[in-house]
């Protein structure tokens, strides 16, 4: 992935002891602040939105209200995602997809086969899992929550589930 780096200074060399420089990172996924701590590592902060002076910004839609609200809610637990990993994102979502279309064509008799059935379609299409664990427990405390609160009570809800999750990882 390419990245374009501009470096900007945020105090200059007059008469400070040391000279600190942070540097913007605009990626395809996004914008960080790379800056060091006190002991010199580096530390990155990520942005969800970047407003450019001179220029309008740009329209931000409010999310669109799903049956169960997940979809807005991956673009929250995307941010747990290092860079590295979240190239990831489109076999995971395809597996989901898998998934879902399997339940609705009604190749599961409960939810519970189906999330067998998730379980190992997701590791096998999974390359980084330590840098995806947040996410997946996000995942699943949400998706358990809808069968507790009875939103999900056969595995054609759990698709339609599945698809809001799909949706927020394009």
């Amino acid at each position: 992935m390419r990245y374009i780096i501009a470096a900007c200074l945020l105090f200059c060399n007059l008469g400070f002891a040391a000279e600190e420089a942070a540097i913007l990172i605009i990626s395809d996924s996004g914008y960080a602040w790379m800056i060091q701590d006190s002991q010199g590592n580096p530390v990155l902060y990520k942005f969800s939105q970047v407003i450019v002076l001179g220029k309008k910004p740009p329209v931000i839609q409010p999310p669109v209200a799903t049956e169960f609200g997940l979809e807005a809610q991956v673009k929250q637990w995307l941010l747990t995602v290092v860079e590295s990993a979240i190239a990831n994102k489109k076999e995971i979502a395809a597996g989901l997809k898998e998934v879902a279309e399997e339940a609705e064509a009604d190749e599961y008799k409960t939810i519970g086969e189906m999330e067998a059935s998730l379980g190992v379609t997701i590791k096998s299409v999974i390359k980084e899992p330590k840098e995806w664990r947040a996410f997946g427990s996000a995942l699943y405390a949400s998706l358990e929550t809808l069968k507790a609160t009875g939103k999900v009570k056969t595995p054609k809800d759990m698709a339609r589930a599945l698809k809001e999750v799909v949706k927020g990882l394009q």
